[in-house]
């Protein structure tokens, strides 16, 4: 551990005698980085901070261009846009889509069980950082629906007849699921 996390960080192992839960807190930088081609994820919830109870977070970073696949997940989720700008598209449940631009200081909010996707735009050549809070604290980024999690997991056949498209339409589907990923793959 550096010298400066370590004197941040001093009240983890010489805790306070008065410390109250309302000054837990917990470094980004301590928490696992799922690292992918495209960008990465830390995230944060019980399983690290156990106090975090009513809350999770994701700090989440894409390189210009990189995309965060379509998912959805069973919690509400709030983004704050720190650096570099995102296109951000959702699908309600009357199926009409959104698509908008998010730009640093901005926000957004998804509610439970919206599918939608994140993509960096080439504003900033480091791409975009961003902070996601969701309304449970033992939400987990390994547990939302994925796209190409699902589609890997329907058979061709049903796949062709609710697209109407030709079941060869589906051979190059994933067999696992991408979660970030580089724009041109």
């Amino acid at each position: 551990m550096s010298p400066r996390v370590s004197l941040e960080t001093a009240w983890l192992t010489f805790p306070a005698p008065f410390q109250c839960s309302a000054n837990a807190k917990w470094p980004f930088a301590l928490s696992h980085n799922r690292l992918q081609t495209g960008g990465w994820a830390r995230q944060q919830n019980v399983d690290v901070m156990p106090i975090a109870t009513s809350m999770a977070g994701v700090n989440m970073r894409l390189e210009a261009g990189a995309i965060r696949e379509l998912h959805w997940h069973k919690t509400a989720e709030w983004s704050y846009v720190i650096k570099g700008s995102v296109q951000v598209t959702a699908i309600n449940s009357d199926g009409q889509n959104y698509l908008g631009t998010a730009s640093a200081g901005d926000l957004w909010y998804f509610p439970p069980g919206i599918p939608h996707s994140l993509q960096a735009t080439d504003d900033d050549p480091d791409g975009t950082e961003f902070l996601l809070v969701f309304d449970d604290g033992a939400f987990s980024e390994d547990a939302t629906f994925l796209l190409t999690d699902w589609l890997a997991h329907v058979p061709k056949e049903v796949l062709a007849k609710n697209f109407k498209a030709n079941i060869s339409a589906f051979d190059h589907i994933p067999s696992q699921q991408l979660y970030i990923f580089p724009s041109g793959d």
